[in-house]
């Protein structure tokens, strides 16, 4: 069983997917901290892995490109498989190991993991990149002027101070979980289209919308921009983010077994 899934997951998407993320991270790397740090010694104190690190860093665009094409990127893992099972004839194979319940069950979760693990590992490894060639100083109130670490621009600005590990690890956490729901949104969509691009694209194009208002009204209401510690964009609200991911999850669940029941059961 464990082989039959192993075989699902290894396809060219998610190597597009880990390829890219890898290179966004490492592309915000090398122009941003690698750069940076040979501007600073030990007894530097306002530029720290904090402050340089793919979503904090407004050095490069690296990190506004990256959550841009999140939704896209984390498209290309699992969310594609039932597509191209249904495309390749899988499912004889499919019903000779599990029920179609099951398979569904199964992939969902998969689907929701991949993305959340990728995610959160590239997004590790950018930190620790940066750990490794900047001075390792949790950042200072008072030197952090002109950064738009208050309230309204970020979440929760005074534990980002206090304890600047948690708090990026809660942002890369909160990233992952985003991407993981991106994940499952296109899994879900792929359910009542057929069209591949139309499938990956379509949580992008929603986000896209979600920026343009944004811009238009200075809140954080696309995950491109809350999900970074700092924005331009002024207005943060960590109620509408939660309220948001609850309902899109809560949404997707429900649309997902109505169309396996429907679309595919049935």
């Amino acid at each position: 069983m464990h082989k039959f899934w192993i075989e699902r997951i290894k396809n060219r998407n998610l190597i597009i997917f880990v390829s890219v993320s890898v290179l966004l991270v490492s592309l915000q790397f090398v122009f941003g901290a690698w750069k940076t740090m040979h501007f600073v010694n030990y007894d530097t104190v306002d530029i720290t892995p904090y402050t340089q690190w793919l979503g904090s860093s407004h050095e490069t665009n690296m990190g506004m490109l990256f959550y841009f094409v999140l939704p896209l990127l984390a498209s290309l893992g699992g969310a594609t498989i039932y597509n191209e099972d249904k495309k390749q004839g899988y499912f004889y194979l499919v019903y000779s190991k599990m029920s179609m319940r099951k398979y569904f069950t199964i992939l969902i979760l998969i689907t929701f993991f991949l993305a959340f693990f990728v995610t959160s590992l590239v997004l590790f490894l950018n930190l620790v990149l940066n750990f490794m060639v900047l001075p390792a100083h949790n950042p200072i109130e008072t030197l952090d002027v002109g950064l738009n670490f208050t309230y309204g621009n970020t979440l929760f600005p005074i534990f980002y101070y206090e304890h600047p590990l948690v708090y990026t690890s809660m942002y890369i956490t909160m990233s992952a979980l985003f991407s993981g729901l991106f994940a499952i949104i296109t899994l879900t969509i792929s359910l009542y289209i057929e069209n591949f691009f139309v499938v990956i694209s379509s949580v992008f194009l929603v986000q896209l919308v979600l920026m343009v208002i944004g811009f238009m009204t200075n809140n954080a209401i696309a995950p491109a921009h809350f999900l970074m510690e700092r924005r331009d964009i002024t207005n943060v609200s960590f109620f509408y983010i939660v309220l948001l991911y609850i309902f899109a999850f809560g949404a997707t669940l429900l649309s997902y077994i109505m169309g396996v029941r429907k679309n595919v059961i049935n």
